[in-house]
């Protein structure tokens, strides 16, 4: 059988299917045979071909910004002393003195990645969740207890000791930089099938300034991976990967129980407004997926008792540090604005989340909008502007909205968005690798 001509290969193209000569066949002997194609087939197969030529070329895209900024960090490290003056509690090993502990951080590139926060979670890695003597909580200036962080990042710390045994904490830190990595490659994909540009919308999550807590010792990293995959999760209907990374990113801080919104969006009103028919057995199961993301404070509920006899003592400690949460205090938040002399990073967190949420709303998926507003709120209902800027560093629906509003505008306004994230990152990561409060 002969080649078909490039005009009749058309015409079949044209007709809904095509009819390809297998030609020469690898095995000599093996007759000639044609295939029948569907057009729809051959369409899907180049869209699958396009995706994943484009994912690979992300993927590299992605890591290779998440190197660069973590790089930019060895520098700053190379040239910043760590800052004189009170630095919050310290984890110290066996025997270890303050002074030698001191002395550890001031040398170690991998020990300054582990500022404030940074050194409750080695606690809780080390010595499990517990109550603090007097000499360590510095007879009540401290917390009384390391009860009030989450258990993901710890547990990934108490894992990495078991493989890498003293070099655990680099490669928590690594494995957070991968985490981070896989988070925004997702949500760059996220990205692209809403239309925008997934390079803009990568280039967006890596170079905002407050990203700069994803390369320390806290959970935003992963956090980031953990809240994309359950975003897709969520959007291609794909409960069990929902249900997995909810649960992880319940368990890793506590805006994850605000993943509870898309999934209830995604698995139940639909079913609810009568679009969808759900066997009893299939109720059960999205009605878990919706749940799953309380799995966090379940467990933090349950470490509190064991911990302190309440299981609420979690959210004591919280309101300790001035974060006790009501909807009225959305309004204190927001009067607390006028001469706020916490860190300016708060300040423009607040001001990108509020102005976002138009774009958000308009733009982007019911879902999508439920989260991100609620990733907002979450932290105003706690009537402090404190650490705003690290918390919307990881919504993503305000990154998508972004990356959307972008690319309707001239180039020379995304250039200058991210030339002024970069560095206003820098600047931010140049105080927190000095250990200044700075988010």
């Amino acid at each position: 059988m002969g080649h078909a001509s490039r005009s009749t290969l058309s015409r079949r193209i044209a007709a809904g299917a095509v009819t390809e000569p297998a030609g020469r066949c690898a095995y000599a002997g093996t007759p000639s045979v044609d295939v029948v194609v569907p057009r729809r087939a051959l369409d899907a197969a180049r869209v699958h071909r396009s995706t994943r030529s484009l994912g690979l070329r992300l993927a590299v895209f992605v890591v290779a910004l998440e190197l660069y900024a973590f790089l930019i960090v060895y520098v700053l490290f190379l040239r910043t002393e760590l800052r004189n003056g009170d630095k919050g509690f310290f984890f110290r090993s066996d025997g270890q003195s303050m002074a030698e502990r001191s002395l550890e951080i001031e040398r170690s590139f991998w020990e300054r990645l582990a500022p404030y926060d940074g050194q409750w979670y080695l606690d809780i890695a080390a010595n499990g969740y517990r109550r603090l003597s007097d000499v360590e909580s510095r007879r009540g200036t401290h917390a009384p207890g390391n009860f009030a962080f989450f258990p993901l990042l710890p547990a990934v710390l108490w894992g990495s000791k078991q493989l890498a045994g003293a070099a655990y904490l680099p490669l928590t830190l690594l494995l957070g930089l991968a985490a981070s990595a896989v988070g925004v490659w997702v949500a760059a994909m996220l990205a692209r099938d809403l239309g925008a540009s997934p390079y803009t919308g990568a280039a967006l999550l890596v170079a905002f300034p407050t990203a700069a807590f994803r390369l320390v010792l806290y959970p935003e990293a992963f956090f980031l991976c953990l809240s994309a995959l359950a975003l897709y999760g969520a959007l291609a209907k794909r409960p069990r990967l929902a249900l997995a990374a909810g649960v992880l990113a319940g368990l890793s801080r506590p805006q994850g129980l605000l993943l509870a919104l898309p999934f209830a969006w995604e698995f139940l009103v639909p079913a609810l407004c009568g679009r969808e028919r759900l066997a009893k057995r299939a109720w059960i199961g999205r009605a878990l997926v919706v749940l799953s993301p309380l799995a966090g404070l379940a467990v933090m509920s349950l470490v509190s008792t064991f911990a302190a006899d309440s299981p609420s003592a979690f959210l004591a400690i919280q309101e300790r540090w001035g974060r006790s949460s009501s909807v009225l205090n959305v309004f204190t938040a927001f009067e607390s604005v006028y001469g706020y002399r916490g860190p300016p990073a708060d300040l423009f967190g607040l001001a990108f989340g509020v102005l976002l949420l138009p774009v958000v709303w308009r733009r982007l998926p019911r879902s999508l909008a439920l989260y991100g507003t609620a990733t907002l709120l979450l932290p105003l209902a706690t009537g402090s502007l404190l650490s705003l800027g690290r918390f919307v560093s990881v919504s993503i629906p305000h990154f998508l909205a972004l990356a959307l509003l972008l690319r309707e505008r001239h180039v020379a306004l995304g250039a200058g968005t991210l030339g002024g994230f970069a560095l206003a990152q820098i600047a931010l990561a140049s105080g927190l690798i000095a250990w200044h409060l700075v988010g």
